[in-house]
């Protein structure tokens, strides 16, 4: 079989369809893994947003986030 002897068929509406849908969840979901893994984008400064920043590394990194607190604990009085 070559090229030439090949049939194409052409792709029905609904498969363009899913297609399209399938693109836009894909770009969706990529977009949401970028915003999910984004580092924070700015320095706290004040002890309120030093402790906000305690709270976002709570889960990961727990010994780095109770210093985070003292620090903010330390500026607070």
């Amino acid at each position: 079989m070559t090229a030439h002897s090949m049939s194409f068929r052409h792709s029905s509406p609904l498969d363009l369809a899913f297609a399209r849908v399938a693109a836009g969840i894909q770009t969706a979901v990529g977009a949401l893994g970028r915003w999910w893994q984004a580092p924070v984008s700015s320095e706290p400064r004040n002890a309120e947003e030093l402790m906000e920043l305690a709270a976002h590394y709570e889960a990961t990194q727990p010994s780095y986030a109770e210093d985070l607190r003292a620090m903010a604990r330390r500026h607070m009085d």
